[in-house]
């Protein structure tokens, strides 16, 4: 099973996943840097100043790029057979990841920070914690383009997907 991190705000609830030493944890761009991760396992950056980060604060993981941001970083991997004509680097990180996932034959999908695949719209549609890391233009976005790129690698793979944002939140008990 992977447990993959977006941007979106419900990965301000990753500590409600229960994590097992078995799964892969897989990251896109920025949200590889968020504290209280257990660990990173994978993590994909198509932006400079991320891979740039990445490789900077993130020991251990299994750090992807595209060939374009790949040269930037001495740990960094390029994957050029994860993009093609369908997926842009710009704006194809998640979809890549989901592709790279798919051949290694991941068991199930925990889809968190995912939130604008329903509702894409412009705005403020990361986490907190990714705004405060300060990454230029985070705080606008249209995913609709993206959203598309990641129904085209989903489909037909028949794998449980289970999307955070889409979860009810655990109620809290008055002054608990």
């Amino acid at each position: 099973r992977a447990i993959v991190l977006g941007k979106g705000p419900s990965l301000e609830r990753i500590r409600e996943v229960e994590i097992f030493d078995g799964d892969v944890i897989a990251c896109v761009n920025e949200s590889a840097l968020v504290k209280g991760l257990p660990r990173v396992d994978v993590a994909l950056a198509v932006d400079p100043p991320v891979v740039k980060a990445l490789e900077r604060l993130r020991e251990g993981a299994l750090l992807l790029a595209d060939p374009g941001c790949a040269e930037l970083s001495q740990r960094a991997t390029a994957l050029a057979d994860l993009w093609d004509s369908s997926l842009r680097p710009n704006s194809g990180c998640s979809p890549a990841l989901l592709r790279l996932l798919r051949r290694v034959g991941v068991s199930g999908l925990v889809m968190v920070g995912f939130d604008a695949f329903d509702a894409p719209t412009r705005g403020a549609t990361y986490a907190g914690t990714i705004l405060a890391l300060g990454v230029k233009d985070r705080g606008n976005g249209d995913f609709a383009a993206i959203n598309e790129m990641i129904r085209a690698e989903l489909a037909g793979w028949d794998v449980p997907i289970t999307w955070l944002h889409r979860e009810p939140k655990p109620r809290v008990a008055k002054g608990g």
